[in-house]
């Protein structure tokens, strides 16, 4: 009968642990199919945009408006694109949090992987496997957390930062323009 109960516990014990690393998965296929690829032209088309801004844009008075929008894509760009003004807080760019939770994603499928050995093979303190599981268990929750802050702030902040990039491209194709249009002034 006791043999009967430890393979009982240890059965509960290793599905557990299946239902994290199912867990894992499903975290690691949604986290794969949101991440922004293209990070590197994302960093370079903006430090153009800011360039051809600063180049063109000549100009007393600048219109609150349009002063608004360069904030908030500046903003944006700093949380988006990793250290494009050299004094951003990378651990709080999209790129950085993408490779921490797929860091931890990995880690944690490692650390359960042994866990289930141990358990498969009686290796360790039996008796404290219950307290490692649920342990484990509060790791794969935090995991799924970040990754639902980072979806979270993909989906809401990524596309305002588009649509900010494509108007102010605009403005900076219509300053381009304007300025090329001009004859330069003798002195």
């Amino acid at each position: 009968m006791i043999f009967s109960c430890s393979n009982k516990k240890q059965e509960d014990q290793i599905k557990a642990i299946d239902v994290m690393n199912s867990k894992l998965e499903k975290f690691e296929s949604k986290l794969d199919a949101n991440k922004i690829d293209t990070i590197a032209g994302l960093k370079v088309a903006t430090t153009s945009l800011f360039l051809r801004i600063q180049n063109n844009y000549y100009s007393k008075k600048i219109d609150l408006t349009f002063g608004k929008k360069m904030d908030e894509f500046k903003e944006l760009s700093e949380i988006i694109v990793p250290d494009l003004d050299g004094g951003v807080n990378h651990e709080k760019t999209l790129d950085r949090r993408f490779l921490d939770i797929k860091k931890s994603i990995s880690e944690e499928k490692k650390t359960l992987k042994l866990l289930k050995a141990d358990i498969e093979n009686g290796h360790g303190k039996k008796e404290q496997y219950d307290e490692f599981i649920i342990y484990e268990q509060r790791k794969v929750n935090l995991i799924g957390e970040l990754l639902k802050v980072y979806m979270n702030y993909k989906e809401k902040q990524f596309p305002r930062f588009l649509s900010l990039y494509k108007h102010l491209d605009e403005i900076a194709k219509d300053l381009e323009k304007k300025n090329a249009t001009k004859k330069p002034t003798k002195k």
